[in-house]
């Protein structure tokens, strides 16, 4: 299970932590035998000044700050999560710094991370798509010397882009020697709104078998399907434009989608 451990809910101010929701939400985790992949992200707003709105950016002075929020959580979870990811989409609106800062805090986050819980895994990246410079960056600044694997989202109009996507950054990776695993954190196709990557309900398990066997297939080693459930019932969205509304596999009463048939399948056998 993927889950953003957001720092602002965690420590919404200074010396204040709350842990509750994320203790059960590992304990029931670990309740139902499944293996959780945190996300650490993002910044705080307090951190920038009174009153002062989350800016999706943690300069080096604050980097100190972030890194007492990774030790916090590391620390209360060790042993129980299985791997954390270190933020979310930096190559995209979730990071407004400047690409060096995010370079510096990925590397000291994944030290922090091996330092207090040798056993878990870390997860560096989680790019949107495969963005060449970002990646260079990563590795040419060390940010990912102490990852066990690299994480992206390939979204794409169809499963063939979705597996090049796959390929560019398999042979990115390769430029540099990596030998560690990939993760595929998310990806999906949304049944509605305005995205050119949506498709009809009637083509969503065509779509999901195609991704998921192409993406195994060339090597994942973990893929996160986004998403399980549409934010509305069937027929209940506020908007029939926003395809952020459409990604799931089901519906919040559980009624399923046709695409859920081809998902639970594949994981069956995969």
């Amino acid at each position: 299970m993927r889950k953003t451990f957001q720092w602002q809910e965690i420590q919404p101010e200074p010396g204040v932590w709350d842990f509750g929701p994320w203790d059960e939400y590992v304990d029931s985790g670990l309740r139902a035998g499944k293996k959780i992949l945190a996300v650490l992200a993002y910044d705080v707003g307090w951190i920038h000044g009174p009153g002062e709105p989350p800016r999706r950016n943690i300069p080096p002075d604050l980097l100190p700050l972030y890194l007492r929020y990774v030790e916090r959580v590391v620390e209360r979870y060790r042993g129980k999560i299985h791997a954390y990811e270190i933020w979310n989409e930096p190559n995209w609106t979730f990071w407004k710094g400047r690409d060096e800062d995010f370079f510096a805090l990925s590397r000291a986050a994944a030290a922090k991370i091996k330092e207090i819980d040798p056993a878990a895994r870390v997860v560096a990246g989680s790019f949107l798509r495969a963005p060449a410079d970002f990646i260079r960056g990563m590795f040419e600044s060390g940010a990912v010397e102490k990852v066990d694997a690299v994480s992206f989202h390939p979204y794409a109009v169809n499963p063939r882009g979705a597996v090049g996507l796959f390929d560019k950054l398999k042979k990115l990776l390769g430029e540099y020697g990596f030998s560690g695993e990939i993760w595929v954190t998310e990806v999906g196709y949304p049944t509605g709104g305005w995205y050119v990557t949506r498709v009809s309900e009637e083509e969503q398990p065509a779509y999901v078998m195609k991704t998921l066997a192409g993406l195994a297939a060339r090597g994942a080693r973990a893929i996160f399907w986004y998403e399980v459930f549409d934010k509305y019932p069937r027929g209940r969205a506020p908007s029939r434009l926003d395809s952020e509304l459409f990604f799931g596999l089901a519906y919040p009463d559980y009624t399923r989608k046709a695409g859920a048939a081809a998902c639970a399948l594949f994981a069956r056998h995969a």
